[in-house]
């Protein structure tokens, strides 16, 4: 699944992109209902030791952008 995500620096940009969207409720909205989560779960999942296939970096990332997606989602969800 992680082959879907393009090279190192395509994820990069990626991860970028989404982290700046994630500040956004309604953007996140949109995130949790595409196909983004269960890729970024399984960048979160992976250490980056098995063959190299994402450095940790990557993966810390995904997992930040997977709490900041909860935190929008429980902040606007509390809000309503």
């Amino acid at each position: 699944m992680i082959a879907a995500l393009g090279d190192a620096e395509t994820r990069r940009y990626a991860l970028a992109g989404l982290m700046n969207v994630c500040a956004h409720p309604p953007s996140v909205a949109a995130v949790k209902a595409s196909d983004v989560p269960p890729l970024l779960r399984e960048l979160a999942k992976a250490n980056g030791i098995d063959k190299g296939v994402v450095p940790p970096a990557e993966a810390q990332q995904a997992a930040a952008i997977l709490r900041a997606i909860d935190a929008k989602d429980a902040a606007h969800g509390a809000s309503s």
